[in-house]
């Protein structure tokens, strides 16, 4: 089966503990349905502008477009993984970023089209500035050395930058990582500040996942997956399965003012 991968990062350029990338699967025959359904929940919920995690603050009906963007993965075709790196942990890391990136990079990718039913990937990832301009087709070559090392049916057959403001499926990632990078820092560090309207929206999308967080790993999960990299991190602060609650309810207006007050 030929799947369509939107994939974007949160927190390489930031002084944060830990950065995440994150990639939206999606059966390629699905493209025009996925499209329309992230297009309605845009309409109900009146966001404007970029669909965008930093983007969260007082509004509701942004609050609740992520809860329903994490509601329509649980319960569609689509799938989505993320790897959440330690950067402290992570020796290349420390040595050369770029580079680092986009090894976790493909691993993230190898791991997503070999636990699919996967055959041919399309994968469009977030235009972000890297020092080498051709990093995304070396990208290319290295997923699929690797796919070819583990004897892998699935390959990448075209992997392109785009801009996230004409991809909905970049702007679906951005929400869903940055949402787990936000709650991995804030475990990493507690004295974190952040928005409490972000904060909102964090425990409405962990309940979603029967959680009280974000901040876990997964068991190998293909509906929704948490991968923390290096083995070093793996299991901090514990392993959980997700248990699937789609009946979570949304926030109101009256919830997001509590919460600032």
């Amino acid at each position: 089966m030929r799947y369509t991968l939107f994939a974007d990062e949160s927190g390489t350029h930031s002084s944060g503990k830990c950065y995440s990338i994150g990639v939206i699967s999606v059966p390629t025959i699905s493209m025009t349905e996925f499209q329309q359904q992230i297009e309605g929940m845009i309409r109900q919920h009146g966001v404007m502008g970029e669909v965008k995690w930093k983007k969260i603050s007082k509004s509701h009906g942004l609050i609740n477009f992520a809860v329903d963007l994490l509601r329509l993965i649980l319960k569609s075709s689509c799938q989505f993984s993320a790897i959440v790196v330690k950067k402290d942990d992570y020796r290349k890391w420390q040595v050369m970023e770029e580079k680092a990136f986009y090894t976790t990079y493909s691993l993230l990718l190898r791991h997503k089209i070999t636990s699919d039913d996967c055959s041919e990937a399309v994968v469009y990832i977030d235009n972000r500035q890297d020092s080498y301009s051709k990093q995304h087709e070396v990208l290319q070559i290295v997923t699929n050395h690797m796919l070819a090392k583990r004897n892998s049916t699935g390959q990448v057959i075209e992997l392109d930058k785009a801009d996230s403001k004409r991809y909905l499926g970049i702007q679906a990632v951005d929400m869903l990582v940055g949402a787990i990078n936000a709650s991995h820092n804030l475990y990493l560090d507690p004295h974190l500040q952040i928005s409490p309207g972000k904060l909102l929206a964090l425990s409405k999308m962990a309940a979603l996942l029967g959680w009280d967080k974000l901040c876990y790993d997964t068991f190998p999960n293909g509906k929704f997956n948490i991968w923390h990299f290096p083995s070093s991190f793996r299991g901090i602060p514990m392993t959980r399965k997700p248990v699937i609650n789609l009946n979570v309810p949304y926030v109101s207006r009256e919830d997001v003012l509590l919460a600032f007050s």
